[in-house]
């Protein structure tokens, strides 16, 4: 294990004990793609990433059908990274002509059921977010939760489309940003890791 990450924190409390139960031992490759399918916020993940570089050896990556074999996944991760801050810091950006269209699921306590809602359209991702959170506030709903926020950022006057895309938890933190256009070649939920529970 990668001597100052713990990768337990970044798996299901049960997979977490099972893995200790059977002192599985996790390659750092293994670590940088739970650490993707985490549900951690980017920020989180890009530590994470970044101690995996940091702390743990380097290693080749296999290939398969979706993801061309690298010889060093630290050099990856540090391209990874990169594409991750650079989107980060695009989507944050705004300016003439610029919308963020937020949309907001809640999920219904008593009923165990979803619903999403349009909240409009902002000039910035502050005030889509802010718009989101406080559409249906707790107190006046008791029986619903807001679980994501999912933001489309486009133009006023071009064809919208959902090319940018960012989705945030409850509490308004970035855990997934999405540009198809320009997305890294290849992304670590394309590697498989072997199951071990």
């Amino acid at each position: 294990m990668t001597s100052k990450l713990n990768i337990y924190d970044y798996l299901t409390p049960d997979a977490a004990a099972r893995c200790q139960k059977i002192g599985h031992l996790f390659s750092p490759l293994d670590m940088a793609v739970i650490v993707q399918h985490s549900g951690k916020t980017v920020r989180d993940k890009l530590a994470a990433w970044q101690t995996i570089i940091d702390g743990g050896p380097d290693m080749p990556i296999g290939g398969n059908g979706n993801f061309k074999p690298r010889e060093s996944l630290h050099e990856y991760l540090r391209g990874y990274i990169q594409w991750h801050e650079k989107a980060v810091a695009d989507f944050h950006s705004h300016g003439e002509g610029i919308i963020f269209r937020p949309h907001a699921y809640w999920t219904h306590r008593d009923k165990n059921s979803e619903e999403d809602y349009d909240i409009g359209c902002y000039s910035t991702l502050g005030r889509a977010l802010g718009a989101a959170q406080s559409k249906y506030p707790e107190s006046e709903w008791p029986e619903t939760e807001l679980r994501k926020i999912e933001i489309y950022k486009g133009r006023i006057d071009g064809e919208f489309s959902d090319d940018e895309l960012a989705v945030f938890n409850a509490k308004g933190e970035l855990t997934e940003i999405y540009f198809s256009c320009g997305m890294p070649e290849e992304d670590l939920k394309d590697i498989f890791i072997h199951a071990w529970l």
